[in-house]
């Protein structure tokens, strides 16, 4: 894989042995150290083709993934010096990681794939940890860069946190009157959220394509109506001062309308 270096892979000439021989080589510490500075590029193999061989089994796909990301998180990260990993903006986190090819938040990238980890976990960003438990994994979290955290109901909880703490809402401002307003057209959401910021794009869009995969699993019983309800007031951070019953649903609409609609190949 290093030496070749290929933008893309064809998963169907994979076997079930060499994912394995993969994982078993990613998951020897000594090993990973030398992935991470021998390989130029990783290859980055889409989800939906590494649960598409996985399909009789969603929780080794997503240990493969998982373990995958640990590799790319080690080799793109570092030390985010003086600064918050949640409490500052987007284009900022960006900027620091400039030399890695993700095109999200590394931090939010290990979030993801630490909840992917325990998909059939149930109640997944419904279930709450103990505010201690909380607390030290985000300041391990800020201290490590990108350590592994391998309770996904912690990383659930971190999500919404790093949504809720980032210095503009997912859903900018400007835009929200809008979204509200179409919040059941999805063409028209299409052409509003083409105007968002870019980095707000790659995370809105990272976000459906991970809450899908949440959504698809039924083991955590937490469906995209769910999943919308929980994460809608992260997403759109309306001032409390102006929350309402009918504010609450409204959001939840809008959020469901992208997860359940959102055409993810219009944004390529």
């Amino acid at each position: 894989v290093g030496n070749h270096n290929p933008h893309f892979i064809d998963v169907e000439y994979l076997s079930k042995d060499t994912i394995f021989g993969e994982l078993m080589f990613f998951d020897q510490p000594s090993n990973v150290r030398i992935v991470a500075h021998t390989t130029v590029k990783l290859i980055i193999i889409p989800k939906i083709y590494i649960y598409k061989l996985f399909a009789n089994d969603v929780s080794l796909a997503s240990k493969f993934y998982f373990n995958l990301s640990k590799v790319v998180c080690r080799r793109a990260g570092g030390r985010h010096v003086g600064k918050s990993f949640f409490k500052t903006s987007l284009d900022e986190l960006m900027e620091h990681q400039k030399e890695s090819d993700c095109k999200i938040p590394l931090v939010l990238k290990c979030l993801t794939d630490s909840v992917l980890s325990g998909i059939d976990k149930v109640g997944l960003f419904r279930v709450t940890k103990k505010r201690d438990t909380i607390r030290e994994a985000r300041v391990q979290l800020e201290k490590e860069a990108f350590e592994v955290i391998y309770d996904a109901h912690v990383a659930a909880t971190l999500i919404k946190h790093w949504l809720n703490d980032i210095s503009y809402p997912i859903f900018p401002d400007a835009y929200y009157p809008k979204c509200i307003k179409h919040r059941e057209n999805i063409e028209a959401l299409c052409r509003i959220i083409t105007k968002f910021p870019p980095h707000h794009i790659q995370v809105l869009l990272h976000l459906v394509e991970f809450l899908r995969v949440v959504g698809e699993e039924e083991e955590n019983k937490m469906t995209l109506y769910n999943l919308s309800l929980l994460l809608a007031p992260n997403l759109c951070r309306t001032p409390s001062s102006l929350i309402t019953p009918e504010v609450v649903d409204m959001e939840r609409v809008l959020v469901q309308t992208i997860l359940v609609e959102l055409p993810l190949e219009y944004f390529e």
